[in-house]
């Protein structure tokens, strides 16, 4: 009796790997340095002047050459522009978790020259989650507040060559008195409205 109980407990303790390696398919993992699995961002437009902007990214990172734009997130804010808050986690190819992105290691520096602020309000917050050793998988969540409603988010979940994608989402909501004008481009299936 003793050890059934026993072993269903250590079954029930090991954790369930996400985002495996093996799950990709191969006609995506061909020729590519990252393979952006999710992302998937929604934008909540609240008044006139403030919005919300939620965003979940996973990303592959296949070869070392995929490391650097991929294993690592930046987000810029302003005066305008708040984060909310910015969390991350690395996997490694069986999606087996390595590692927790701590507040500690999320930094913070002026956009410009080698961390100055030169000439510019910008900032940026980034955490850094390369691993030596590929393939591994990067997990962000963060979050942008916006006093400035002139110029939505852009969304462009493929943004360069050799990156493969297997999945994203945008979904923008508004207040009926400020209805959404977009133009689809390179979308086949079409964009989905909803009133």
């Amino acid at each position: 009796m003793l050890i059934p109980l026993f072993a269903s407990l250590v079954l029930l303790s090991s954790p369930i790997p996400k985002y495996p390696v093996a799950a990709i398919a191969p006609s995506l993992r061909e020729n590519a340095h990252a393979v952006v699995r999710s992302y998937d961002k929604v934008v909540v437009v609240k008044s006139a002047s403030q919005l919300v902007e939620t965003v979940h990214k996973v990303v592959t990172v296949l070869t070392e050459a995929g490391s650097d734009d991929y294993g690592r997130l930046v987000v810029n804010y302003d005066a305008l522009n708040h984060i909310g808050y910015l969390r991350g986690a690395v996997y490694d190819a069986q999606g087996v978790l390595l590692h927790q992105l701590r507040s500690s290691e999320v930094h913070d520096q002026g956009e410009g020259s080698a961390g100055g602020s030169f000439m510019t309000d910008w900032r940026v917050r980034y955490a850094d989650l390369r691993q030596p050793v590929t393939p591994y998988t990067v997990e962000f969540d963060y979050e942008v507040v916006s006093e400035n409603t002139l110029f939505y988010p852009n969304w462009q979940p493929q943004d360069g060559e050799n990156v493969a994608l297997e999945g994203a989402t945008l979904q923008v909501t508004t207040p009926t008195a400020l209805p959404l004008r977009f133009e689809e481009q390179l979308l086949p299936a079409g964009a989905a409205t909803a009133p």
